[in-house]
């Protein structure tokens, strides 16, 4: 992947600031329930915001959305859960 191509592909993803949270959720290791009563939502809520980051970032699981993310700057690593 180019740089140019990078950025054209980051340009048209924008994580709103639940998706983004969700996903250091999801990068620090936590289950859906964890994240769930974490953010005081429901275990629903946590799927659908999982399913449109899958689909936005076109990963088939949690690991590869993570990655791409990564990849894509859309998290740094400082940002991830030690």
């Amino acid at each position: 992947m180019t740089r140019s191509h990078i950025r054209q592909k980051t340009e048209s993803i924008h994580l709103t600031a639940r998706q983004r949270t969700i996903l250091l959720r999801i990068a620090g290791g936590m289950t859906d329930r964890q994240i769930a009563a974490d953010l005081h939502i429901t275990q629903e809520t946590v799927q659908y915001h999982k399913k449109n980051l899958y689909r936005q970032l076109d990963a088939e699981n949690a690991v590869r959305a993570v990655v791409k993310a990564l990849q894509l700057g859309l998290l740094s690593l400082e940002d991830l859960p030690v």
